[in-house]
C-alpha cells in the first residue's frame, strides 16, 4: 500500500491547528479526532504525523 503524502503547508498547518487545541483535550488522540471531524481529515494519517513531531 502506497503511503499518501501532503503538501508540506497542509502538515504545518494540521500540526499548528494540533498545538493550539491540544489544552483542550483531555488526549492527543481526542484532539486529532475533533480536528479530523472539522476537516473531514483521515485520522490514521494525523495519528501517525503526530507521531513524528
Amino acid at each position: 500500500m502506497k503511503r499518501q503524502t501532503y503538501i508540506p503547508k497542509v502538515k504545518e498547518r494540521a500540526i499548528r491547528v494540533l498545538t493550539e487545541i491540544i489544552n483542550e483535550h483531555p488526549s492527543i488522540c481526542s484532539a486529532i479526532q475533533a480536528i479530523a471531524s472539522k476537516t473531514a481529515a483521515r485520522l490514521k494519517c494525523c495519528i501517525h504525523d503526530t507521531r513524528n513531531m
